[in-house]
C-alpha cells in the first residue's frame, strides 16, 4: 500500500512597522513541516523573535500527537532564535484546530511567548495590540494563500 502524501501550503509576511508576522497555513501540518517552516522564517532578514505573530490555521489540519508538540517546543528552545518575548494569536475555525492550538498554548506556558486562540480576527488583533484594520489583514491573508509555498512528504 502506498503512503499518502501530505502537503502544507504556507506563506507569511513580516510587517516591520507593526512588528507583526502574519502567517497563513492550509493543508496538513506535521512536526517536520513546522520545524522546516520556522527554520526558514527566522532566516528572513526582517525577522526578530520579539515580533508578535498572527497565525491563520483556519484551513489547516494537524497530523501529530501531544508528544510531537512537546518535541517541537524542545526544538524551539534549542534553536534559541525562534522564541522571544512576544504574543502569538492563532486563528481557528474548527474544534480540532482549537484543540491542537489549545494544547500548543498549554505546553508553551513556561516560555516567554504568550499564546491565545481566537475564532475572530478582530479579537486576535486587539489582543496583539494591533491597530491595523482587520479587513486589511484578511486581504493580506488571502494574498498569502494565493501565493503559497508548498512542503510535501510521502
Amino acid at each position: 500500500m502506498e503512503a499518502i502524501s501530505k502537503k502544507l501550503f504556507f506563506n507569511y509576511e513580516i510587517l516591520k512597522e507593526e512588528k507583526l508576522i502574519i502567517e497563513s497555513f492550509r493543508g496538513t501540518m506535521t512536526l517536520d513541516f513546522m520545524k522546516q517552516y520556522k527554520a526558514g522564517e527566522v532566516e528572513n532578514k526582517d525577522f526578530t523573535p520579539e515580533m508578535n505573530v498572527l497565525s491563520d490555521v483556519r484551513s489547516l489540519s494537524f497530523d501529530g500527537t501531544t508528544q510531537e508538540i512537546e518535541d517541537y517546543f524542545s526544538f524551539t528552545i534549542e534553536s534559541g532564535n525562534i522564541l522571544g518575548k512576544r504574543r502569538s494569536a492563532v486563528l481557528y475555525s474548527t474544534p480540532s484546530q482549537h484543540a491542537y492550538s489549545f494544547i500548543y498554548k498549554k505546553i508553551n506556558r513556561d516560555q516567554p511567548i504568550e499564546i491565545e486562540v481566537f475564532n475572530d480576527i478582530e479579537k486576535a488583533l486587539f489582543w496583539l495590540n494591533q491597530s491595523i484594520d482587520p479587513l486589511v489583514v484578511e486581504s493580506k491573508l488571502n494574498k498569502l494563500k494565493q501565493h503559497s509555498l508548498i512542503m510535501e512528504s510521502k
